[in-house]
């Protein structure tokens, strides 16, 4: 129970645990479809099997043109699979990161930085007069940005 709680702890701290696990489960992906290839395939090289393995994952189509033995299609559909998988949580993490950016930008919590803007404080039913008023005063000089907070 200890350990759920700091797993929750550390996904809801972190803004890169997301991006972490799923590095770590695209390796692990790689290293185990490599690893049974090299057992299963002819060719007993462990780089030519990474590589094979890596390309059944970033590439669904490259397992159709693997050996023609059973085991070896299983294993490369298998990783094909977890491949598309990954990608597909891959847009996820990335989709929640830009929808968080666009939400924080339309409540107003991104840093301002501009010169010869005015700041105003507070909001009441006197503040979109006193907007307009700065707005026309600006208009002489070009324009000004208007901040209100």
């Amino acid at each position: 129970e200890m350990f759920e709680y700091r797993i929750d702890y550390h996904f809801s701290t972190s803004k890169w645990a997301k991006v972490a696990l799923l590095l770590s489960f695209t390796f692990m992906l790689i290293a185990v479809g490599a690893g049974l290839l090299v057992v299963f395939m002819d060719d007993h090289s462990i780089s030519n099997a990474v590589w094979i393995s890596w390309t059944y994952v970033a590439d669904p189509g490259t397992h159709a043109d693997c050996p023609e033995s059973f085991l070896i299609r299983l294993i490369s559909f298998t990783v094909t699979l977890g491949g598309m998988l990954i990608f597909a949580l891959m847009i996820g993490i990335i989709s929640d990161y830009i929808a968080d950016k666009v939400d924080d930008l339309k409540k107003g919590k991104s840093r301002i930085i501009d010169i010869g803007h005015t700041v105003m404080l507070g909001w009441n039913d006197k503040s979109l007069a006193i907007i307009q008023q700065v707005a026309l005063a600006n208009e002489s000089e070009g324009g000004g940005a208007i901040v209100v907070l």
